[in-house]
């Protein structure tokens, strides 16, 4: 198992693609980080962030049987758009009804790019535009509901960091974290509902 980390991903896919269940294994254990990282500024609420992670492994997954070199591109190009479209397929599918735990899917994530995935004319730039406005509106509001503490959690938990990172930075116990972050999806999700 040793010898097979110290492969390239390409390589790995080429193996795994031969039948080597422990090429796969490997690949997907590399990319586990990677698909919690992207799926990090989402949340279900009342459900579970693990849903998402699921949707971006099956992507890893679908990536490895997929790759092809000769298109001259990366697994890891490759592998992160499989990702990413598996993630925002299950969410449009979230918005239409279709997947009833995911129906109540909440992006805390900022940028074009999230906005994008909502507004189902990604190639119009007077949408891109207006959803951008409606975002940083939307995003406004929701500040305007948290404490200090919690916005300052909030902007950490964005950028990526873990509890005990954000810990560190706001001098406050790990669980202090956790409870703001839980506080700032309820009332992200009670802002929403209204």
């Amino acid at each position: 198992m040793e010898v097979l980390e110290n492969l390239k991903d390409e390589e790995l896919v080429a193996l795994s693609c031969g039948g080597n269940h422990r090429a796969e294994e490997v690949l997907v254990l590399r990319y586990t980080s990677y698909v919690r990282s992207f799926v990090r500024p989402y949340f279900l609420v009342g459900g579970d962030s693990e849903d998402l992670i699921q949707e971006g492994m099956i992507g890893v997954i679908k990536a490895i049987s997929e790759f092809d070199e000769k298109h001259h591109a990366s697994f890891r190009t490759f592998a992160a758009s499989c990702i990413r479209n598996r993630i925002y397929s299950a969410i449009r599918h979230a918005m239409r009804g279709k997947n009833s735990p995911l129906n109540n899917y909440v992006s805390m994530s900022n940028g074009i790019e999230a906005v994008s995935v909502d507004s189902g004319s990604a190639h119009d730039p007077a949408e891109h535009i207006i959803n951008e406005e409606s975002y940083r509106e939307l995003l406004k509001t929701v500040l305007g509901i948290l404490s200090g503490f919690e916005q300052k959690v909030l902007e950490l938990y964005l950028e990526g960091l873990s509890y005990g990172e954000i810990s560190d930075r706001v001098s406050k116990p790990q669980k202090s974290v956790d409870n703001a972050v839980q506080r700032i999806r309820r009332k992200f999700a009670q802002y929403i509902s209204r």
